[in-house]
């Protein structure tokens, strides 16, 4: 009878049942199983984790304060993860969540680049002032998809004209 045994399944349960004590030496035998500790894929699976899970992050607010999660797979397993969205394509590529009110998953998650990042950001509600970006306050600025609040502009020209007639 021949029994086959995926290595990290065997790195899953090494790490486990493991003491403190022993600690550095799992770190390196999980580097020689899949040999990407140091990877860009890696960091970004651990950013993401804590960006989810750790209320002191910077990022934390923007995520886990959300109520974005990382799925069960991908929480607790590198390996899962990055069999589900495989290598960065380049180092200008990030993981990007396509419906970024739902939480990281494969299905709801790619390598993107900061351009196309942009284009999937969450819409602000209001400007940097508090007015509220509704259709009638607001105006896009020409040859750019930068939007502007209309009563901001009013108050800077009207602040300009005061400045000129002074």
């Amino acid at each position: 009878m021949t029994v086959s045994l995926n290595p990290f399944d065997v790195v899953r349960k090494f790490e486990v049942a493991l003491c403190g004590c022993y600690q550095k030496e799992a770190r390196s035998f999980n580097h020689l199983i899949h040999g990407m500790t140091d990877s860009p894929e890696k960091l970004a699976w651990n950013h993401m984790i804590q960006r989810c899970y750790d209320p002191n992050g910077s990022q934390w607010k923007n995520y886990g304060g959300r109520g974005i999660k990382v799925c069960e797979r991908w929480r607790t397993s590198f390996l899962n993860f990055l069999a589900d969205i495989g290598c960065k394509p380049s180092p200008q590529h990030s993981i990007d969540r396509i419906n970024n009110d739902g939480n990281y998953e494969s299905d709801n998650c790619r390598w993107a680049t900061a351009s196309e990042q942009r284009q999937n950001q969450r819409k602000k509600t209001v400007c940097k002032r508090g007015h509220p970006f509704s259709p009638e306050n607001t105006f896009h600025k020409k040859g750019t998809n930068q939007r502007e609040c209309r009563i901001c502009m009013r108050e800077r020209t009207r602040n300009w004209r005061k400045a000129a007639m002074i």
